[in-house]
């Protein structure tokens, strides 16, 4: 390439100057180098560093660069990044806002149901009203050890009021009775519970408690229902299963063992009847004692000084 461009273009002559002098102190002067020098690094490497430098750099490496990685950059970021990624960011929060929304929808209900189950409470307290709790004293019957004498003296004087309201009372007995004899002291009254005792001496044994709906027969009736009872209780100890067995023997054979019958009678009704022969004590409660929600403790026959059950170190019977 240089031949041919010195050929091309001959270099021109130059013609003889006068020689410049050579000064002292200062380099001799070097005259430039335009056509070698210049043509080369100009024409040769300035067109390799344009054409090359520009065609590649700026034209491959460019389009590559502007192409290849806009094309990735806006089709992959876009395609991935935007496409996939947000797509799955979308659907979670879908799920999330459905998650939530489900999790609301649960709560509401819950609240609603309560409310209703709450509402449903209050109906149910309007309409049916709790029963009010009676809370009772009264008791029919001597204290644990009070004497008998005053006892006797207590029971008359509940008799003496004028009214002549109904009146629970409490007939004790001189004796024990058999159940059959229980109209001869009701007088045809109502009677709603009897009460049985097996006396054994130095033996204690229990106060059987009958209730009794409203008729005579079923009164009559009421001491094999005594004796059933007593045979149900459970004994604990082998003095107690003969006790057991000894009261169950007598009741069953329809001893004299009726020692209490509660009545519902007037004042006037209950003095007649504290006047039979047989009647030892007829003890009345206020007209407004509720039924059924007082103590019993009758005055046994064998209580003669005071209201107590006594020793309980005597031998038990086999009958």
């Amino acid at each position: 390439m240089q031949d041919t461009a010195a050929e091309r273009d001959p270099a021109p002559e130059h013609e003889p100057g006068p020689a410049r002098e050579h000064e002292p102190g200062r380099a001799p002067a070097q005259e430039p180098r335009l056509d070698a020098d210049a043509g080369l690094g100009l024409d040769a490497d300035a067109e390799r560093g344009l054409d090359t430098d520009a065609g590649l750099g700026l034209d491959a490496d460019a389009e590559r660069g502007l192409d290849t990685d806009a094309e990735r950059g806006l089709d992959t970021d876009a395609g991935l990044g935007l496409g996939p990624e947000a797509g799955r960011g979308l659907d979670d929060a879908a799920d999330s806002t459905r998650v939530g929304a489900a999790a609301r929808r649960r709560r509401i209900g819950f609240v609603v149901a309560a409310a209703a189950f709450a509402v449903l409470i209050v109906l149910l307290g309007w309409a049916i009203p709790p029963r009010p709790a009676v809370i009772s004293s009264d008791r029919l019957g001597p204290e644990n050890g009070e004497p008998v004498a005053e006892y006797l003296t207590r029971a008359r004087n509940t008799l003496a009021a004028g009214d002549t309201d109904a009146h629970w009372a409490l007939i004790s007995f001189t004796a024990g009775i058999s159940s059959d004899r229980i109209p001869e002291f009701s007088g045809h009254l109502r009677v709603s519970e009897a009460l049985y005792h097996v006396p054994i001496d130095r033996v204690m044994t229990l106060i059987v408690q009958i209730p009794l709906p409203a008729g005579g027969p079923v009164a009559v009736a009421s001491q094999r229902a005594a004796a059933d009872n007593v045979w149900a209780m459970r004994a604990d100890d082998d003095r107690s299963k003969r006790v057991q067995q000894v009261t169950y023997a007598r009741l069953s054979a329809n001893c004299p063992c009726l020692v209490g019958l509660v009545v519902q009678a007037t004042l006037p009704q209950l003095r007649n009847l504290a006047a039979l022969p047989g009647v030892r004590a007829i003890e009345a409660l206020p007209a407004d004692a509720s039924a059924g929600v007082f103590a019993l403790a009758p005055l046994l026959p064998e209580q003669q000084d005071l209201a107590d059950f006594g020793a309980d170190d005597g031998p038990v019977p086999d009958n």
